[in-house]
Formats: C-alpha cells, sequence, structure tokens
C-alpha cells in the first residue's frame, strides 16, 4: 500500500547497501499484500535466517498495478464491512475497533454507542461503501492514472 517511487526509492537503498528487499506492512483489510515474500521457509525463524544470509525473493501481485487510492478506498471499505465468518464473532466493524477509555478499560466502538455506528462514521462508511460497489468501483478506477510498475 506504498506509492511506486517509494517502493522505486526502496529497492535502490537495498541495491546500494547490498541488503535483501523485504516486503512487508500491517494490513487491516481483507486483500492479501500486493508484495509478497517467497519462501521455503516453514516458520518465521526460518524466513528470518534466509532474510539474514541475503536471500530474498519479492514478488509483486497483479493488484498493485491498479490505483493506488482506488485500492486505499477498498481497504478502508473492507475494515468497515461486516465480517460474518469472524473467528471471535465479531461479526460488525464497530465490534473490531478499540479504545482505551479514561478509566483504563479496553471498549469496543460498539460498546461505547450502543452496539451502533456514530452518525458521522456512518456516514463516511456509506460513502466508502458506495465508492465500492459494482458499479461506481470500476468507473471510479478508469477515471484514476494507472500505477506504474516497479522497474
Amino acid at each position: 500500500m506504498r506509492d511506486w517511487r517509494e517502493n522505486q526509492r526502496t529497492v535502490q537503498l537495498s541495491r546500494r547497501y547490498g541488503m535483501p528487499l523485504v516486503s512487508g506492512g500491517d494490513r487491516h483489510g481483507r486483500e492479501p499484500n500486493a508484495a509478497l515474500n517467497l519462501t521455503n521457509a516453514t516458520d518465521f525463524g526460518e524466513f528470518a535466517s534466509e532474510v539474514r544470509t541475503g536471500l530474498s525473493h519479492v514478488v509483486i501481485m497483479p493488484q498493485y498495478r491498479r490505483p493506488l487510492p482506488l485500492r486505499f478506498i477498498e481497504n478502508f471499505s473492507d475494515i468497515v464491512s461486516d465480517a460474518p465468518d469472524h473467528g471471535l464473532g465479531w461479526t460488525h466493524w464497530t465490534q473490531r475497533v478499540f479504545r482505551r477509555c479514561d478509566d483504563g478499560e479496553v471498549r469496543t466502538l460498539g460498546e461505547l454507542h450502543g452496539n451502533r455506528e456514530p452518525v458521522a462514521l456512518a456516514i463516511v462508511t456509506a460513502v466508502f461503501r458506495l465508492l465500492c460497489n459494482r458499479y461506481v468501483g470500476p468507473a471510479l478506477e478508469r477515471a484514476m492514472p494507472p500505477t506504474r510498475e516497479l522497474g
């Protein structure tokens, strides 16, 4: 979820200092990262050992070519969508957003707002869902300039 220029500078730094290039990022949506590390490791320790020895293969997935602003919109829309298959039963997004309150307790946004979206957030989330629907999303994508590829 970084732009082409920033990723290109990262590639240049990797080459300049002879360090392995590693993909990464903290994803909160449902779409897999657009930059992935390929590895034969069976656990994180083995993967870290590969990287320490200079072995790192990064693959750029097709969604990287899609406009970054649209991918951000879709990612936010994923975050604020229902997740009926959530492993802990947190199906509504307000059950998956937490806040440490003044009394030190951590509560969900749903607990703080009577299991409803605050009105201002309901408006924002509705707009993002509209931008991602099957009619508006493709039109929005065509209106945005394509993302350049890493060279």
